[in-house]
């Protein structure tokens, strides 16, 4: 395929992506004319795209996703509807400037969309950003790898989609998620560079670009980590952690996928914890954390007990529980608990006992094993009381020593530094 070509299909790709889904095919009539070659490629690219969104890819076991969406309470009993089952671990993963509030664009008339070479050239600016390609996609919006135009800095833009923009909700924790996040500053979370709205009414935000892997996808094509690099981790998370709890933030949402393995400033497995778009002040009243009607916001794979019940309070321990959940899937290559359906993964959390790491992998330390069941108490006052806490018992681990700096730069240089743009998209 021609260059030319092959640009001009990824900037109608991308300026396809930002429309409605119902408003694509009039659109792409008008943008292509009587080029139906054209019209059907960036058709089967939308298709693709689409199917990807809804299908994801099933892991080796079928088990449901580490997405994260609306669950029935089961102190409610609600029925299960809208968001997709959970099916793998690592599924498709996933802050403010100006004075302006995105929930005020519930209002906002009939967006304009690109219909000339000029314009289309100009739906890949955003600001001084300039999109180069689709790196994730989610329910509410759109990953892209960019560029600022002055500083050549790569980044990446994340963008709310046009219909999501009439829902309220979507837009308190699309700005709930930013404004949150660049309040936090420690280098274990993922930076905000900038937020913004363009002018047809389109909100965005600009966040670094982490080339790596998320641990989803890290355990998925590798295989469970050893003992020592978990520890290495994790203890970088609950660092990250420890400031947002300090502030009087819980996360919320702790999962594979929102924990990248990334490469910053040099050095290699920089964990870096995002998407704070369900967090929530500690000490939350009981009920708080129910979305409409009901329904629980979160990952049922890595939720803790208390905020699957909906009628306790959430406080910092919640958020111990999933990061030890998390660590039990990187020692053991699965979730603590799995289920046919969401309902049966949040019951499993609240009544089963959990299965030791040492009897699904063996080889797991004992000491290392004691702190992950500790953070999987079903009693919050069992677990550790803090992120400090447990970032002070995995270093005391035996094998916090097993990895560092220089074993992590051989293995990913031995993997042939396997990257991936992170996929922030995926929590939307």
């Amino acid at each position: 395929m021609m260059p030319g070509r092959r640009s001009r299909m990824d900037e109608l790709f991308a300026a396809a992506l930002r429309l409605d889904p119902a408003e694509r095919e009039a659109w792409l009539q008008r943008a292509c004319g009587s080029n139906n070659q054209v019209r059907a490629e960036v058709g089967r690219l939308l298709s693709q795209n689409e199917w990807a969104e809804q299908d994801g890819e099933p892991d080796a076991q079928g088990r449901a996703s580490e997405e994260t969406g609306s669950w029935p309470c089961p102190s409610t009993g609600h029925l299960l509807r809208g968001p997709e089952p959970i099916d793998h671990v690592g599924a498709r993963p996933v802050a403010d400037s100006g004075g302006f509030s995105p929930s005020a664009a519930s209002a906002a008339g009939p967006q304009r969309h690109p219909t000339s070479e000029v314009e289309l050239a100009q739906a890949r600016q955003l600001g001084p950003y300039r999109l180069r390609q689709p790196i994730g996609a989610g329910a509410m919006g759109e990953v892209y790898l960019a560029e600022h135009r002055f500083l050549k800095r790569p980044c990446a833009l994340k963008l709310i989609r046009p219909d999501r923009m009439r829902d309220p909700q979507a837009l308190e924790r699309f700005e709930r998620e930013v404004r949150v996040t660049a309040t936090l500053s420690h280098p274990n979370t993922v930076e905000i560079y900038d937020y913004g709205r363009t002018s047809d009414g389109t909100y965005y935000y600009v966040m670094e670009y982490l080339p790596g892997l998320n641990l989803g996808e890290l355990v998925q094509q590798h295989g469970p980590l050893p003992p020592g690099r978990v520890v290495y981790l994790l203890r970088q998370v609950c660092q990250a952690l420890r400031e947002a709890h300090a502030v009087g933030l819980i996360h919320r949402d702790l999962k594979p996928s929102n924990i990248i393995a990334a490469r910053r400033g040099g050095m290699d497995d920089v964990a870096k914890l995002l998407d704070f778009g369900l967090v929530l002040p500690a000490m939350t009243a009981p009920g708080a954390h129910l979305s409409v009607e009901g329904q629980i916001v979160g990952t049922p794979l890595f939720m803790s007990p208390e905020q699957a019940a909906s009628d306790q309070e959430l406080d910092q321990r919640s958020d111990l529980y999933s990061l030890g959940a998390v660590a039990y899937y990187l020692l053991t290559g699965r979730p603590p608990f799995s289920g046919a359906s969401a309902m049966a993964v949040l019951v499993a959390h609240a009544r089963d006992p959990v299965v030791p790491p040492s009897l699904i992998r063996t080889g797991t330390p004992e000491d290392l094993e004691r702190v992950v069941l500790r953070c999987l108490a079903k009693d919050a006052s069992d677990r550790f009381s803090d992120a400090e806490s447990l970032e002070r018992a995995l270093g005391e681990c035996a094998c916090s020593g097993h990895w560092d700096p220089d074993r992590a730069a051989r293995w990913w240089r031995d993997q042939g530094r396997i990257s991936h743009p992170h996929r922030a998209a995926a929590a939307l």
